[in-house]
């Protein structure tokens, strides 16, 4: 049985090296343990160094733990920072880059092909599977059967209920729909018509465009800051779906309160708005005007958060997903974008279009409707976090 593996290991390596054309790959490190009493071990090691080698890889280090109690000792603290299960122990441990670890005898032609994509993980426990020609992943605790003819990438986003173009497209829609939000119109419709009193209208855009910039970049950094604390907690899965109950606990609250009459969402106090709004009408602030908008609308961004960051968060909850590490920032960028994309509009028809008192009046008749659509939309995105695997 240990001859046929050996021959196995050796005929793995040759296909792979027949196969592929390696490319450098100069930034990746790889760091393996193994059991240098075991002769299987010590020939799929120097079998994947071979292959990792000839990748361009010269950052390579071995250490056998085998009656060696502190390279023993180190991979035992390895292993329980990453979480790696039980049943995923194998008596080789090979850890790229210090974030993605594969344990046992992993398939090396998935390795290089690991390595040669560049795909860049936060965190990544692999081990080689239970049947030939197989392994296995771990996401959000589930143990992930994968076919060796499957990319690591795809092999973790299958199971998910969306493809890439429709999160995209959920990513999209979420962050116009949630933008257009009456709170979030009627503060700028209200600062517009403030500053528009003693200034032109190109003035008046400059200074609009920047309040816009300022509630875009606050809502880019407001997710990045949630996203981290979701991954940083190791506990993804768990926070997941207890943010999607509490997303389907407001969406349910904001349902009921469109349908009662005369209900409204919480808004942000006109006393908060107006001393600062007023301010850009002063004298004293004509030359710093533009920093002043810049800074309003930080202000105002986070102010009015309660009031549309119930979407927002269950989008970043979405995004804390494995398999998504390289495009979670553009993911959020584009959400922030199409949040602020109410705004622009209604920003460009306030410089064209005269009467631009009439715009927030419009806000204000179909509030009820962005009430229904929001809540609808809470709704979804909650059940999407519960039901996720």
């Amino acid at each position: 049985m240990t001859i046929l593996r050996g021959l196995g290991i050796f005929a793995l390596v040759m296909l792979t090296m027949g196969s592929l054309t390696l490319s450098a790959s100069p930034n990746r490190a790889v760091v393996v343990y193994y059991n240098g009493g075991c002769s299987i071990c010590v020939q799929y090691v120097e079998a994947l160094e071979h292959v990792v080698r000839s990748a361009g890889i010269t950052d390579v280090a071995k250490y056998d733990y085998y009656g060696n109690d502190t390279a023993l000792s180190i991979l035992s603290g390895i292993r329980e920072k990453f979480a790696v299960p039980p049943q995923f122990y194998g008596s080789v441990t090979t850890i790229i880059d210090g974030r993605c670890l594969f344990e046992g005898y992993f398939p090396i032609d998935i390795v290089v092909s690991f390595v040669r994509s560049g795909e860049v993980f936060d965190r990544l426990i692999a081990a080689e599977g239970l049947k030939p020609d197989t392994y296995r992943l771990l996401r959000d605790g589930e143990v992930l059967q994968c076919s060796s003819s499957e990319r690591i990438s795809d092999c973790l986003s299958s199971g998910l209920l969306f493809s890439t173009v429709g999160m995209w497209a959920l990513v999209l829609l979420s962050g116009f729909v949630n933008g257009l939000n009456p709170c979030a119109l009627a503060v700028l419709a209200y600062f517009v018509g403030v500053i528009s009193v003693r200034r032109s209208r190109e003035e008046t855009l400059k200074i609009g465009a920047l309040y816009v910039l300022s509630v875009y970049l606050v809502y880019v950094g407001i997710g990045i800051g949630l996203m981290r604390i979701i991954l940083s907690s190791g506990y993804v899965s768990v926070l997941s779906k207890a943010l999607g109950a509490f997303i389907i606990v407001v969406g349910a609250a904001s349902l009921k309160i469109g349908f009662q009459q005369g209900s409204s969402f919480p808004r942000i106090p006109k006393r908060l708005v107006s001393p600062i709004a007023q301010r850009f009408s002063r004298t004293w602030i004509q030359k710093s005007a533009l920093a002043a908008a810049l800074l309003f609308g930080g202000i105002v961004a986070v102010l009015e958060f309660p009031c549309t960051g119930g979407v927002y968060a269950a989008i970043v909850g979405m995004l804390s997903a494995p398999g998504m590490d390289s495009v979670r920032v553009l993911y959020l960028l584009a959400y922030s974008l199409m949040f602020v994309m109410p705004l622009v509009i209604l920003l460009v028809l306030s410089y064209s279009v005269a009467g631009f008192p009439s715009l927030r009046e419009i806000a204000e008749r179909h509030r009820s409707l962005a009430r229904l659509a929001s809540a609808m939309l809470l709704l979804g995105l909650g059940l999407f976090l519960l039901i996720r695997n």
